[in-house]
């Protein structure tokens, strides 16, 4: 069965990019510019994988994650962000997200991240790597 992905990336270049990576993993990437958007659409009870940039505007990539504990949410998390601090990588990790991604990340970590997500059946099972 495919799930849907989404993705939240306020950088319209970024987005992009990161849609142009995963045009052979994913056929159905459903694209947010904010958090609210997502919030607004999506069922959340529903399994399904989110890619978020950890440079959310607000209250950032911690709240989202948390916010979406809160409401019970069958959505498993990447996290990407070319400059995060370690500390902030494991409070990203302990907060629910499936993985962190650096996007110094040679396009290949994004996609075996997302591979190794849909195709070991591991969406929302829990966090398990932090890829760098």
């Amino acid at each position: 069965m495919a799930y849907p992905f989404y993705l939240i990336e306020p950088d319209l270049n970024e987005r992009h990019h990161i849609q142009a990576i995963l045009t052979t993993e994913v056929s159905d990437l459903i694209v947010f510019e904010n958090v609210e958007s997502l919030f607004a659409r999506v069922d959340l009870s529903k399994k399904g994988c989110l890619i978020a940039s950890a440079a959310l505007p607000g209250p950032g990539i911690l709240a989202l994650l948390m916010e979406l504990e809160r409401r019970r949410s069958a959505l498993s998390v990447i996290v990407l962000d070319r400059n995060t601090a370690f500390r902030t990588i494991v409070a990203i990790m302990q907060a629910g997200a499936f993985d962190f991604v650096e996007p110094s990340f040679n396009d290949w970590r994004l996609v075996a991240v997302v591979h190794r997500l849909t195709n070991g059946g591991a969406l929302h099972n829990g966090g398990n790597g932090i890829s760098m």
